[in-house]
């Protein structure tokens, strides 16, 4: 099922008006693609619930995954702009951004809304 363009105009992402829609569209599909994947997901969701942020080696022993793999699932979700890194002499401190998540979950919120006012 696609959303037509006309739908997904009335879809704006929150705080994003005045981009073109082919960018929210690119924007929306890049942040729900880093998510699709179930580590980077768990990753997202143990940054949500740290504010202070984590290292890559920690984050790695709390979500289970391999400490290499996790940060090469750090990149993929700081270029899709989930998540944003702070360096700190030798260590680097990982953290959600909140704002990027909360835009992703209006957006799905509004498709949702819109879905259910079809007949």
């Amino acid at each position: 099922m696609s959303i037509h363009t006309d739908r997904l105009e009335s879809l704006a992402i929150p705080g994003h008006h005045g981009y073109p829609l082919e960018m929210q569209k690119t924007d929306v599909t890049s942040k729900l693609s880093a998510l699709a994947q179930p580590v980077r997901l768990d990753i997202v969701l143990t940054l949500a619930s740290h504010r202070e942020g984590l290292s890559a080696a920690r984050l790695a022993d709390e979500t289970g995954a391999l400490r290499t793999n996790a940060a090469v699932h750090l990149t993929v979700l700081r270029n899709a702009g989930l998540v944003s890194s702070q360096r700190a002499g030798r260590s680097i401190t990982y953290r959600v951004d909140r704002d990027a998540l909360r835009t992703l979950a209006d957006f799905l919120a509004g498709a949702a809304d819109k879905i259910s006012e079809q007949p």
